[in-house]
């Protein structure tokens, strides 16, 4: 466990609430921080939007173009939006979707360690190795065909990664290059939003935000960060 040094703040706390700890006084300051910036985001987006209250983004939805399909309404919103609320359930539903997406290129992005060079040599070509980033190297790492296997051998592969998809995957994409379809969503409702709202969303001020709008509205959150 963590040692902190708290201040004169810390020991006025645990003086009036007798039997308190120095972790009861961490979170308590952490949830205190979280409201005034909450408060402070509020201001920011009523300001910006001319409201009283946070709660009427409820009622300020973007007019969407006469004979918009269904499945084109998110992407519409998502480039015309200037409504923080709307933006913060798109984001909700891309994070749900990320958490859950999964392909070939994913799985390998996700798992695949350095590996020797004498390994891709073995199952590649060797004029192919100016493609490949040096980051993917190291005489100490383990052999492609045997990261493969592991990761075939994941409850959650569909179908079958080859040493080829490595080979294609490391030929195309530097080490921690590479983003899912979903990932790239989610940081572009992230942009737009904080060019809407002024400042970078957090995924306790979704909650906030959908909890002011709809009093019974329960999500997931995605962070724990508290400020």
């Amino acid at each position: 466990m963590k040692n902190y040094k708290l201040g004169a703040n810390a020991e006025r706390h645990m003086k009036k609430y007798e039997g308190t700890s120095n972790e009861d006084y961490i979170e308590f300051a952490a949830q205190t921080a979280r409201k005034v910036t909450v408060s402070r985001f509020d201001t920011e987006i009523c300001e910006r939007l001319q409201i009283y209250n946070i709660a009427h983004l409820h009622y300020k939805s973007t007019l969407l173009p006469l004979g918009i399909q269904e499945h084109q309404v998110d992407e519409y919103l998502l480039e015309h939006s200037n409504n923080p609320l709307e933006l913060a359930e798109l984001l909700l539903s891309a994070k749900a979707l990320q958490a859950s997406y999964s392909s070939k290129a994913y799985i390998i992005s996700e798992f695949l360690k350095p590996f020797p060079k004498e390994s891709f040599e073995r199952f590649g070509d060797k004029n192919w190795l100016s493609d490949v980033s040096k980051g993917w190297f190291n005489k100490e790492g383990v052999a492609l065909d045997v990261q493969a296997q592991e990761m075939n051998s994941l409850f959650f592969v569909e179908e079958e990664i080859s040493i080829d998809d490595i080979i294609d995957f490391v030929r195309t994409y530097k080490r921690h290059g590479y983003k899912s379809s979903a990932t790239k969503l989610v940081e572009r409702i992230e942009e737009r939003f904080k060019e809407c709202a002024g400042f970078q969303i957090k995924d306790y001020y979704v909650e906030h935000l959908l909890k002011s709008c709809y009093p019974k509205y329960e999500i997931e959150t995605f962070e724990d960060v508290p400020f």
